[in-house]
């Protein structure tokens, strides 16, 4: 089997080159409480789990995400809130990046709970 000359290399998709982060954020200035992560080295499994819990939260008014390239290994989720004051945030106005945290915390919650439960049926 011949090698693909152009192919590019594999470790592209998940090692983070030392001058890239890992998320970058960038207001957009059009909108209000709008703003755009970019993620490195993340796909379509991420972005849909992110979006979707995202749409559970009543403060956000939109959310979206894109692959840009197939050949860029990189996902932008694109968030917009009502920009309400949160409770849970000392009465600070409610941001994107307040958002996605609070996404992300709640899944890593929900999947410590199914691996706590594959385990105990595992082990039973």
């Amino acid at each position: 089997m011949a090698a693909a000359i152009n192919a590019p290399d594999k470790r592209d998709k998940f090692v983070i080159p030392p001058d890239l982060k890992k998320v970058e954020m960038v207001r957009i200035t059009k909108q209000k409480n709008a703003a755009l992560f970019e993620i490195q080295r993340e796909d379509h499994t991420l972005g849909d789990l992110i979006r979707n819990r995202l749409l559970d939260d009543p403060h956000v008014l939109f959310v979206g995400y894109k692959i840009p390239h197939p050949l860029e290994h990189r996902l932008q989720i694109q968030i917009q809130t009502d920009g309400h004051e949160d409770e849970e945030n000392n009465n600070q106005p409610y941001r994107p990046r307040d958002a996605l945290v609070r996404a992300i915390k709640a899944l890593i919650c929900e999947y410590d709970v199914i691996r706590q439960q594959l385990m105990e049926q595992l082990m039973s």
